[in-house]
């Protein structure tokens, strides 16, 4: 089995997000947006909740999950995402994520295949829920990201920040 994490550098508003994907001699890193991170967790979620998958299988997980420190040497290999699949290997009880890379034919085999068992990817996904809710907070009015450095709403017209709105 593949250890997969999810992780995000920089601060919240200038963040980059990336997969990072490991087995016991190398380890890679695919780039690819928040909302592609978020959707993939969906997506994740979705496919556990067929399976049957109960919530409290994230708990046993925690054993399949490994240390959730990014390695210090350089990744074997890095590219940016450009499809992703899903799929349930009866068979194996395993799910099975396609990772193909940007530049490359998606008529193809992927870039990457990865196999993780359920619970470890019932853990993957609540680790991105983390990652993307350690961002910026968003408005209560229009739900687009507050930036540090202030947010004039579109609902308020323009005419109010965030802050006369929330007072």
């Amino acid at each position: 089995m593949s250890k997969l994490w999810a992780w995000a550098r920089g601060a919240p508003g200038k963040r980059t997000f990336y997969l990072q994907v490991s087995d016991d001699s190398r380890w890679l890193r695919i780039w690819l947006e928040k909302e592609e991170l978020l959707t993939l967790s969906t997506a994740v979620e979705g496919l556990l909740k067929n399976l049957g998958q109960e919530e409290g299988t994230a708990e046993r997980a925690k054993k399949d999950v490994e240390s959730e420190e990014e390695p210090s040497d350089e990744p074997t290999a890095e590219f940016k995402l450009g499809q992703l699949t899903l799929d349930y290997e009866e068979e194996n009880k395993v799910i099975s994520m396609g990772i193909h890379e940007a530049d490359s034919d998606f008529k193809g085999s992927p870039t990457v295949l990865l196999r993780a068992k359920p619970s470890q990817m019932q853990s993957f996904r609540r680790r991105i829920g983390e990652i993307c809710a350690a961002g910026r907070p968003l408005c209560i009015l229009c739900k687009s990201p507050i930036d540090p450095e202030g947010h004039m709403c579109i609902r308020g017209n323009g005419h109010r920040s965030l802050t006369d709105i929330q007072q």
